[in-house]
């Protein structure tokens, strides 16, 4: 990929996260995020595997497919009201909150 689809494939992503269209570093093709992940996690998988990681990785992959990532509930926050100052207020409570959220 050239130095310009990079940019633009992290723009795409930064805005449309889990549920967006990504581009896949290998071909270029466009293809959804999700199965983007599944093919990273199936090529790092014999490695994850040695080191005793795989069923970790795997578990945690899903529990961000599952629960999406923290973009996408800032994107939600903002979402209401259209307020970046909800979207500051939001994340100052999960700040302050024991554990950090």
């Amino acid at each position: 990929m050239t130095p310009a689809a990079l940019r633009a494939a992290h723009r795409r992503a930064a805005h449309g996260g889990l549920a967006a269209i990504g581009t896949d570093p290998l071909t270029g093709a466009r293809r959804p995020v999700v199965l983007l992940v599944a093919d990273l996690l199936g090529l790092a998988a014999p490695t994850l595997r040695r080191s005793g990681d795989l069923d970790l990785a795997r578990h945690l992959v899903q529990r961000r497919l599952s629960g999406g990532t923290g973009a996408d509930r800032q994107r939600a926050v903002f979402a209401r009201r259209r307020s970046l100052t909800d979207v500051v207020d939001h994340l100052a409570r999960l700040t302050a909150a024991p554990g950090g959220g």
